[in-house]
């Protein structure tokens, strides 16, 4: 259900109304997300029933992931990253799955360990010898990373558009709890900033007081997620 929701609503404003009907009104967004709802739906009812279990539906779902994946992280990181890059990548490490899996009949595990390193290096490699990303795009994608919620007055001062302006209610009145918060863990109103986005240029803007909340969010998920797998394997021995 959440995928149907998300799925519609970025066909309807990414595709249908930037490139098919720019002029069109709410009800016939609404009308259109619906229809692609359903057609997601009759998606989704295909693929169960393509695959012989949830584990090998599970299986493709992780390769193609790793076909996009490479393509996104490297376009947050590196500003060198393009359009071709991410297509010579993708494509590149769906006929290597496709040829070790089908054909060879490789295990998922020696697939992975030679389309996503090969997958890597076209990306980089394509990238750098084609024509870069216009400067203009980059600088608007890069400013709306950087920018917190709350904090639009940046974008409106380098001109870039807004997308649902006045969606977000900025921030409110801070109570004494949160300062208190705040003071403690050294944080500032214009310091702040995403460790994967900085990460090539780490050593000479890192600070703890830029990125303290990512470096705390990283190690309290990594903390739940040693106790699920903990959990899982003390559960897994009950049961055995």
């Amino acid at each position: 259900d959440a995928f149907m929701v998300h799925g519609s609503a970025l066909f309807t404003r990414n595709i249908y109304l930037k490139y098919i009907n720019p002029q069109a009104g709410d009800q016939e967004l609404l009308k259109t997300a619906r229809y692609a709802s359903c057609v997601i739906v009759l998606g989704g009812l295909f693929f169960a029933y393509a695959f012989p279990s949830v584990v090998h539906g599970l299986m493709e779902v992780w390769k193609v992931t790793a076909y996009l994946g490479i393509a996104f992280w490297a376009g947050v990181i590196w500003k060198k990253a393009n359009r071709y890059g991410a297509l010579v990548s993708a494509l590149a490490m769906a006929a290597i799955a496709v040829y070790t899996g089908n054909v060879l009949k490789w295990p998922m595990q020696d697939q992975i360990a030679l389309y996503v390193p090969v997958g890597m290096v076209l990306m980089i490699v394509v990238s750098y010898f084609t024509r870069p990303e216009p400067e203009d795009q980059l600088r608007k994608f890069y400013t709306l990373l950087d920018t917190p919620v709350g904090r639009e007055q940046r974008l409106k001062d380098q001109n870039i558009p807004i997308m649902l302006e006045g969606q977000s209610q900025g921030r409110p009145a801070k109570k004494y709890k949160e300062r208190w918060i705040e003071k403690l863990l050294g944080k500032g109103d214009d310091e702040d900033g995403l460790l994967i986005v900085d990460l090539l240029s780490l050593r000479r803007r890192f600070s703890w007081a830029r990125y303290r909340v990512d470096i705390i969010g990283f190690l309290a998920a990594s903390t739940i997620v040693l106790f699920l797998i903990v959990l899982a394997l003390y559960l897994a021995r009950l049961g055995a």
